[in-house]
């Protein structure tokens, strides 16, 4: 048991996994994306779906973020420098015998300002901007909805549970992290929403060009939400993640774990309370032993316009290779830091104390972040960090953002100092 976590036992059973019998779209884009393994299969063995009924009715829409980011980070002797625009359009058809269809296209692409390592673009002289540019369908899915309170996908989707802290989509990066499988939600219990996901392939924000594109897995994912009336809801989740490529093998683990959260108002100021505990093991074919534990306590208050919030976060580790606490689906961007210093948890594992505060200012968006960074076992201190944002609705539908993140390692703790600004121009209908 390490030095700062709890342990938690926990058992569970194999869950069967479900498939659907049809699946949608016989476009040559979305037929040929070779990340979209359950997709693909699906439209080998499926009739075309009736587009007089099935897309009566649909709607339409489009995104699109003009961004510029630089980064000016310690041993590198230039400064990355990136100007990239993403473009989504999508469409979701009418329901045609309680089923409809979803397809959304996705175009990342760059400008004048080049200068950066988007991970595949062969720049490694300059540091990591992980906006690589290309086209992609970035969601393709069926939907049931013939059970009451229940909805049913199939195919390639966004999914996002537990705050995005363990399963996210990145939307913070140009090219958006999407899940390709089975997903099922219910209200039909009163008082909880249950979720249930088999996943067979993660589409990451590097791309399918990339080595690292595409995480191939049969994975079960669980989320069950009860609300326990006014002071707060219970969240108990367990995430079952088996990766089927060798080179992936080291990233399978379970995680069972539960979070309760909630608030009250006193003398007009809103109290916000959150604790969360978690144990993982290795599983599947991870050859490295791994027991490692989660812990989150926060506290915010709210009042006279200004949000304040402060916590501690504990991801485990022993000090040995692969025994810390990972969360590799995460939108890892929204924890622990904006320069993103800490997308893998250190061996000696990772401790995250920090105090925010926002406001809004003739409707602009304030918000500022201190992080302290430390080990969980060794007691190294890995270093500080201070954020800033800033987002203003320009018009209806458009909004600009400033962003700042400005890492300081410690000299011992084997980082390197990091200096991130983003500017953004967003527009959506």
């Amino acid at each position: 048991m390490h030095t700062k976590a709890m342990k938690i036992t926990h058992t569970f059973s194999a869950l069967s996994s479900a498939a659907l019998a049809a699946i949608f779209v016989s476009t040559p884009a979305l037929a040929n994306d070779p990340g979209n393994t359950l997709l693909r299969e699906a439209l080998a063995t499926t009739d075309d779906v009736s587009a007089g009924d099935a897309f009566a009715g649909g709607r339409t829409w489009f995104k699109s973020r003009l961004r510029m980011e630089t980064v000016e980070q310690d041993g590198f002797a230039e400064d990355a420098q990136a100007l990239t625009l993403r473009t989504v359009l999508g469409y979701e058809s009418g329901t045609w015998n309680d089923m409809s269809a979803t397809v959304e296209f996705e175009d990342v692409s760059g400008f004048w300002l080049e200068d950066y390592n988007s991970t595949t673009n062969g720049n490694a002289g300059f540091p990591v901007v992980a906006d690589p540019t290309g086209a992609e369908v970035n969601q393709s899915f069926l939907s049931y909805s013939g059970i009451a309170d229940t909805a049913v996908k199939f195919g390639r989707q966004r999914i996002t549970l537990g705050g995005h802290r363990f399963v996210g989509n990145v939307g913070w990066r140009q090219n958006e992290q999407t899940f390709e499988g089975l997903t099922l939600s219910t209200t039909k219990f009163a008082g909880a929403e249950l979720f249930y996901a088999y996943i067979q392939n993660v589409s990451r924000i590097f791309g399918s060009a990339s080595a690292a594109g595409n995480h191939r897995m049969e994975s079960h994912l669980l989320n069950a939400v009860h609300q326990l009336g006014a002071i707060g809801k219970l969240t108990a989740y367990a995430y079952l993640l088996d990766y089927t490529k060798s080179a992936q093998f080291g990233m399978s683990s379970n995680t069972i774990g539960a979070r309760f959260e909630g608030s009250r108002t006193l003398n007009d100021i809103d109290f916000g309370y959150a604790v969360e505990i978690a144990n993982q093991n290795e599983a599947g074919d991870n050859p490295t032993e791994r027991d490692a534990d989660y812990l989150l306590l926060e506290a915010s208050a709210k009042a006279k316009g200004f949000t304040f919030k402060v916590g501690d976060e504990l991801l485990g580790g022993s000090g040995a290779a692969g025994d810390s606490f990972q969360t590799p689906l995460a939108t890892l961007h929204k924890f622990n830091g904006w320069a993103d210093q800490f997308l893998a948890t250190p061996a000696a594992g990772l401790e995250d104390f920090y105090f925010s505060v926002g406001t809004t200012v003739s409707d602009v968006k304030l918000a500022a972040v201190y992080h302290e960074f430390s080990s969980d076992t060794g007691g190294t201190d890995y270093g500080t960090e201070l954020d800033f944002v800033a987002t203003y609705p320009v018009a209806k539908n458009v909004t600009a953002g400033l962003k700042y993140a400005d890492f300081t390692a410690d000299d011992a703790g084997g980082y390197s100092d990091v200096t991130k600004t983003w500017l953004w121009l967003g527009y959506s209908f």
